[in-house]
């Protein structure tokens, strides 16, 4: 009697990403992902920031997803991370508000001449160095990526 191996079943692995900040950040997720053994299918939805990965559970676990996606220049996110990380954003865009909302005013007025420009410069120096580093590390994530 011939024994009939059985297929493994292949359940959907679902993981929230974090740090995107683009559709090619999911795209190199997608791709990088793929390359595992194992991994029939990765998807990311870029809007839902969700990872779909189906593979064969004997070959592949959340914990090598996970690093592969860290490899990648990327972080799973948990719940607990996710509500800091929500937190974290709504304080970047506060602080950057405040400290843009005041340049259109000095652009008008111009009340210290010529050195308005100067701290109309700084105003928006320290926003974008600061809550804008996130573009720039995306941005090298990619780079590194190809």
């Amino acid at each position: 009697m011939d024994s009939v191996v059985e297929p493994v079943k292949q359940e959907p692995i679902e993981l929230k990403i974090g740090g995107m900040s683009c559709v090619n950040c999911a795209r190199n997720i997608e791709k990088g992902v793929a390359t595992l053994e194992g991994v029939t299918s990765a998807r990311v939805n870029f809007a839902a920031e969700r990872l779909v990965v189906t593979a064969d559970p004997q070959l592949v676990s959340v914990e090598q997803l996970s690093a592969k996606v860290k490899e990648l220049g990327f972080r799973v996110v948990t719940g607990d991370q996710d509500s800091q990380a929500d937190r974290r954003e709504r304080n970047w865009l506060i602080f950057s508000a405040l400290l843009s909302l005041p340049i259109m005013p000095l652009m008008w007025l111009m009340p210290f001449g010529n050195g308005t420009i100067w701290l109309i410069a700084l105003l928006s120096s320290v926003v974008q160095f600061t809550a804008g580093l996130t573009f720039y590390r995306g941005a090298f994530n990619s780079l590194r990526n190809g």
